[in-house]
């Protein structure tokens, strides 16, 4: 009898055991995605924000150009299923304040000069976004990266020659549909409201910066031409 019981003993101790250590494993596992997919992203900040210190002043300032564009569409393509909305950061606010709401939380200022982005800011997006939104913000930083990888922020703004993905942009940051052929009274209509505008956003800023709507009518204007007799 007390073989019996000793064996029963046994056999339920190895069965608590088996699964204790099973659910320990499982955690530890996870804790060592977690870090390594912190341990990633971190490591292609800093080799962006490296290469964003590499370059001089002019092609910074050409470089952010293309990063508006690229936060405009970030904007854009978020949804409200993507966000852990509380009461510090949530889906209204970003559509509400655009660029600025995401500059201020995604990047930081460097000497006034130059803005890079967060290094830290896994832990922000693991509290803040689903996983549809950490892969949107992955999406944008790989977008970045590529720009600074071929050096597309060297822009021609003389070209008169129509690039669609650099004329769209230009449309997309007058808030304009580029589902169909434009109307250049319509550019230039948007053109005057944004110059002409003193709406400041929640940082003090102005809303429409005056700089880029020159460039990006600039582009508009010269390529215009062109882009009528594309299809």
């Amino acid at each position: 009898m007390d073989k019996t019981n000793n064996i029963l003993k046994n056999k339920a101790t190895s069965r608590i055991g088996g699964k204790g250590s099973q659910r320990r494993k499982k955690k530890f596992v996870r804790k060592k995605i977690t870090d390594k997919q912190k341990d990633l992203l971190k490591k292609k900040i800093n080799d962006i924000n490296k290469k964003i210190l590499s370059l001089n002043n002019n092609n910074y300032k050409k470089l952010r150009d293309f990063i508006d564009g690229l936060i405009n569409d970030y904007i854009t393509d978020l949804q409200r299923s993507d966000v852990n909305n509380n009461e510090q950061f949530n889906y209204s606010s970003i559509k509400k304040y655009g660029a600025g709401f995401i500059y201020k939380y995604f990047f930081y200022p460097i000497n006034n000069e130059k803005i890079l982005i967060k290094t830290d800011i896994y832990p922000f997006l693991k509290k803040n976004f689903k996983k549809s939104g950490q892969d949107l913000f992955q999406k944008l930083i790989d977008s970045i990266d590529q720009i600074l990888v071929k050096k597309e922020y060297d822009i021609n703004l003389e070209n008169e020659k129509y690039d669609e993905e650099l004329f769209n942009r230009a449309l997309n940051f007058f808030n304009i549909q580029s589902d169909k052929k434009v109307h250049f009274k319509d550019i230039r209509s948007k053109y005057r409201e944004y110059i002409d505008s003193n709406i400041k956003d929640d940082l003090g800023n102005d809303l429409y910066d005056k700089d880029r709507c020159s460039k990006y009518f600039s582009i508009l204007s010269k390529q215009y031409n062109d882009y009528l007799k594309s299809n």
